[in-house]
């Protein structure tokens, strides 16, 4: 299952291990979104206990958004940045 994850993180050293983290289950798709394809199972609980140990709840805010298959068919790009290839996750 797709997912686009989106985050809003207050402190650059946070923010750039939350990235980090984001990269080792998908695509950077813009300078704050991923786009992860996920089982839904145990890796989602690995990404979620992952990115919820890494930042600050009182500062920092990270949204993950489950797309179902059709609405993942129909993504658009428009204006700059490559189609990002998906890769399976860890």
């Amino acid at each position: 299952m797709l997912f686009a994850i989106a985050y809003d993180i207050a402190d650059d050293q946070r923010r750039n291990r939350d990235a980090r983290i984001l990269a080792d289950y998908g695509n950077r798709a813009h300078e704050s979104v991923f786009e992860i394809i996920l089982d839904g199972g145990a890796r989602y609980d690995s990404l979620h206990a992952r990115l919820e140990n890494a930042i600050d709840p009182t500062a920092d805010s990270i949204r993950l958004y489950r797309l179902c298959r059709a609405c993942e068919r129909s993504r658009a790009w428009l204006g700059l940045g490559a189609r990002a290839e998906m890769k399976p996750c860890l």
